[in-house]
This record gives structure tokens, sequence and C-alpha cells, in this order.
């Protein structure tokens, strides 16, 4: 998951009085080194700003991505699960990050928060019917992959893997 420049909304937070302007600060000069692709020193401007302002689901959003970004996943989580406030973006690096640790019950537990927040997220479906399918769980693949068949209904493969599925469950 990659931060687009345009998704950070700054305006939130500096609308909070609470905020520290250090932490205002630390967080946009991350933003600015990450988008330079500096991705250590963006970490650590992200981690000062965190510290400063610790309840900043935006600032733990994207302190979350840049650890993905550099592949250390055990830290995604620590930025991200402590958080009050969730979003289907958040969810979804944690499942990438349990991926990435080979955690794959606990990917699927965050696929479905994902789904639970953002109904049409293709690539959570598209996850557990591979995660169900390797399972041997003929009916949850049929579940995933008819969600996956609302999104993309002329994906042949999709619907011969339906049938399929059907055929061998009776």
């Amino acid at each position: 998951s990659t931060k687009q420049s345009g998704s950070v909304d700054l305006g939130r937070l500096k609308e909070d009085s609470r905020i520290h302007p250090q932490a205002i600060d630390d967080y946009t000069t991350g933003l600015i080194l990450e988008e330079e692709g500096d991705l250590a020193g963006a970490i650590e401007h992200y981690l000062k700003a965190l510290s400063v302002y610790p309840d900043s689901y935006e600032i733990r959003l994207s302190l979350g991505q840049a650890f993905f970004r550099v592949r250390r996943y055990v830290e995604v989580l620590d930025a991200l699960i402590p958080a009050e406030r969730k979003s289907a973006e958040g969810f979804e690096l944690m499942a990438a990050a349990c991926r990435g640790l080979g955690l794959d019950d606990s990917a699927c537990v965050f696929y479905f928060k994902v789904i639970e927040l953002d109904p049409d997220n293709s690539m959570a479906y598209s996850y557990l019917a591979g995660y169900y399918r390797l399972a041997g769980n003929s009916d949850s693949t049929i579940w995933a992959y008819e969600h996956l068949a609302r999104f993309q209904p002329e994906n042949y493969r999709i619907l011969q893997e339906i049938a399929k599925l059907y055929a061998q469950t009776g």
C-alpha cells in the first residue's frame, strides 16, 4: 500500500487543538521525506510525531505504510493495532503485514474487518478465496468467489471455479 501525496489530510491534524505543533512539523517532514524516497528518515519523523501525539490515526497509518514499504511487518502491526479508530485501509495494511509474516489466519481476520468497512473490496475476497481453497473449505471458497464474481462478472476464470466447486460439492 503506497501513499498518494494527495491522500493526506493535514487539515484534520491542524484543526485538532490538542496537537503539539512539533507533531505536525515532524509528520509533514516525514511525508516529504517519504515522497522523496527516504523511508528511514520518514519513519524517524513519524515516530517523533507519534511520541508527541500518540492518538493520531493519520500518523499511525503513515508510519505503518512506511514500515510496510521496508518490510518491517511486526512494526506495521505495532503502529496500527493500538489505534482506537481504524479504517479499511489500515486493516488491509495489517492483513498484508500478517501475510508477510506468514500469519495467514490473522490475515484472514483482518480481511474480514476490511469487508465490514468496505464490502466492495475485491482484494479481501480474493485473498479469502485463496485462503479457503488451500484449507479445503469449499463452501467458504464458493462464498468468496461469488463475491468476486459480483465485481468481475466477465471474468470467466472465476465463473469456472465456482462451477467446478459446485460440481465437486454436489
